[in-house]
């Protein structure tokens, strides 16, 4: 597992450097939180569109849109704030509508620079690093909850590959996003559920344990909150006598808005409401409000473009993503698949047991989205349900997608381990060099590029990529040989 484990991070590592700067969705302010929570200041929500001085401004011109011979002429790259430059800037941002933990996490990135007085450009950069530590938590747990439902060792690094290396999960661990530290805290619990399973009661200490992980989920990123759904069914298959169940539901959500208080109470003492108001804000253009049964239709069929943006939708606004041909083939072999595996399961529930928590947790994102996007229609936002909302049910839907290959194709785990991890690989590969890396540089200048990017990407993309391919020969003559079964 080691050199699937390393596959994994020179992926990621790929992607890092081949993804400029504030090109994933929302970065920018997401990084403008993380620079002031590092002083300990969260940033109120702007009064209208006008653009505020930001810590970010200056950076943000120079990649923004991107421009490679401009970033080549610029001095960013030995440039560094003073305290009294810095007290010029005005903590505002949209993005402020976001719970602060996982800002929070990364904020200690900027303290880090400080220490070393690190210029305006590597001071993102490491931002972005600090951000990828929380995915590769996300894989590690991914793993280990993997470890559990299945003993072949080969079915579990097919899965995992086919889920990390999803174009949309690194594009998403790449970046600063809060969705990384939401996806984490969802796994983990996840985990733990798996863990505890074999044992018939659930004690006040496990949902302490869980609750705390629901409360840190939702204050990475709102949608967290559809661990709070799972709770109550969980403790009620453990058997418990109705007295029993009350008391640890009670539990399970007093802790959990014990956690959220200061953010509920933050937003009080600011906008005298529980949520900030920005988030209604956001939507720049004419709203179009639905009645509540065409909202609820609408939600539906816009989980359409949840899956679809696995197929490889990239850039800060999507705007980067494979031909219509592919993304459209895409959505709809996955969803089938996913079906039929899902169906197996819920044929055999009672059979493979292990598995009706990984259905549960699955269920409870999608009725969550199903909430958000029926709320969006109602409202009148034209929002999609962003793939990114998605990604601790991606991790199900590829479990799924495994059974539904072996139900579909009548082949056995061996072969469809193999298909899974080809298919992952290929994917990667196709995305990587026909959509991210065109979109921005030229092949025939290409390390040039990368190194006017900065300094050292040309030399580590080489070293990546050489590395990336020597790993994948040597997995694929290990992994899935006769004597692996």
């Amino acid at each position: 597992m080691k050199k699937v484990f390393f596959l994994i991070f020179l992926s990621w590592l790929l992607f890092f450097i081949a993804t400029p700067p504030f090109h994933t969705p929302d970065e920018t302010e997401h990084y403008e939180n993380s620079f002031w929570l590092s002083r300990f200041i969260y940033p109120v929500q702007p009064e209208n569109r006008n653009r505020p001085k930001l810590f970010i401004n200056e950076l943000m011109d120079l990649y923004i849109p991107f421009d490679i011979k401009k970033i080549a002429r610029s001095d960013l790259k030995n440039k560094t704030y003073t305290e009294d430059q810095i007290k010029k800037f005005e903590p505002i941002t949209l993005q402020s509508y976001h719970p602060p933990l996982y800002f929070f996490l990364i904020s200690f990135s900027h303290q880090v620079s400080n220490f070393f007085r690190l210029d305006l450009v590597s001071r993102f950069y490491l931002a972005r690093i600090f951000s990828a530590f929380l995915y590769f938590g996300t894989v590690v747990f991914a793993y280990k909850t993997l470890k559990i439902l299945i003993a072949k060792e080969y079915i579990i690094s097919s899965i995992l590959l086919f889920f990390s290396l999803n174009p949309l999960v690194i594009k998403s661990a790449v970046g600063i996003n809060p969705d990384t530290g939401m996806t984490l805290f969802s796994i983990v619990s996840l985990y733990l559920m798996m863990k505890w399973q074999k044992k018939k009661i659930i004690t006040l200490k496990q949902t302490i344990v869980l609750s705390i992980i629901a409360g840190l989920a939702t204050l990475s990123k709102f949608s967290g909150i559809f661990l709070t759904f799972i709770f109550p069914i969980y403790a009620y298959i453990k058997k418990r006598v109705s007295k029993e169940l009350l008391f640890l539901c009670f539990t399970f959500y007093v802790v959990s808005l014990i956690l959220l208080s200061p953010w509920f109470y933050l937003n009080m003492s600011r906008y005298g409401r529980l949520s900030p108001p920005a988030f209604s804000f956001a939507e720049y253009r004419e709203l179009q409000p639905h009645g509540i049964i065409q909202a609820m239709t609408l939600s539906v069929f816009e989980l359409r473009h949840t899956i679809m943006h696995f197929s490889g939708f990239l850039g800060p606004t999507n705007n980067i993503n494979p031909p219509k041909l592919f993304f459209l083939s895409y959505t709809i072999v996955i969803s089938i698949l996913a079906l039929a595996g899902f169906l197996v399961l819920f044929q055999n529930i009672r059979k493979r047991k292990k598995f009706f928590w990984v259905t549960l947790h699955f269920s409870s994102l999608l009725l969550f989205l199903f909430v958000l996007g029926t709320y969006f229609k109602k409202q009148g936002f034209s929002w999609d349900l962003q793939g990114r909302y998605f990604i601790p049910g991606f991790f199900s839907l590829t479990i799924y997608i495994f059974i539904g290959v072996m139900k579909l194709l009548r082949q056995n785990a061996q072969t469809v381990s193999q298909i899974l991890f080809f298919t992952a690989l290929g994917h990667f590969y196709y995305i990587l060099f026909f959509s991210l890396i065109p979109s921005y540089y030229r092949y025939g200048v290409l390390f040039r590029d990368f190194r006017l990017l900065y300094p050292i990407f040309g030399e580590l993309f080489v070293l990546a990529f050489l590395s990336h391919v020597i790993l994948v020969f040597s997995i694929t003559r290990r992994l899935f040989n006769p004597a692996s079964k």
